[in-house]
């Protein structure tokens, strides 16, 4: 399908994934014996640093935002089709069952998905790279929005 609209939040995007990544990567981690501090770095710490905006994300820590994902680690799931929440209609992983289900997502300290359900509209800032001067690069009209 072709991009049909010049907003990245209502453009078609590529296969279902990001929704799923973190319940897959804890499954398949924590069956491989991956500790979970390790597992942390590699889904937050790791990418906000490559990213350039360790000096507010990726870590809990005093001073950084408090952006926390809250998991049970022993509530079994099936995906199924009404689950998926992107707007292709199909996932490699319907059908896959799951151990991990994130239970509560906070960003800045503020509940944004509680128990399956957003309860939080759209909201967030542009974040820099650290280091990085405005205007450097980055489009000054591009949408500020988060979803």
């Amino acid at each position: 399908m072709r991009k049909r609209t010049s907003n990245i939040w209502d453009a078609w995007g590529g296969i279902n994934g990001i929704q799923f990544t973190l319940p897959l990567v804890l499954d398949e981690g924590t069956r491989r014996r991956l500790p979970l501090p390790q597992l942390a770095r590699l889904l937050s710490e790791s990418p906000a640093r490559l990213a350039g905006i360790g000096h507010r994300k990726g870590a809990i820590r005093e001073g950084l935002d408090a952006d926390l994902v809250l998991v049970d680690a022993a509530a079994p799931w099936t995906l199924t089709q009404g689950q998926l929440k992107s707007l292709h209609p199909w996932s490699p992983f319907l059908g896959r069952p799951f151990q991990h289900r994130v239970k509560r997502v906070y960003r800045r300290g503020q509940p944004i998905f509680a128990d399956g359900q957003t309860v939080a509209g759209a909201g967030g800032e542009w974040l820099r790279p650290a280091g990085r001067p405005h205007g450097q690069g980055e489009q000054e009209d591009l949408p500020v929005t988060v979803r």
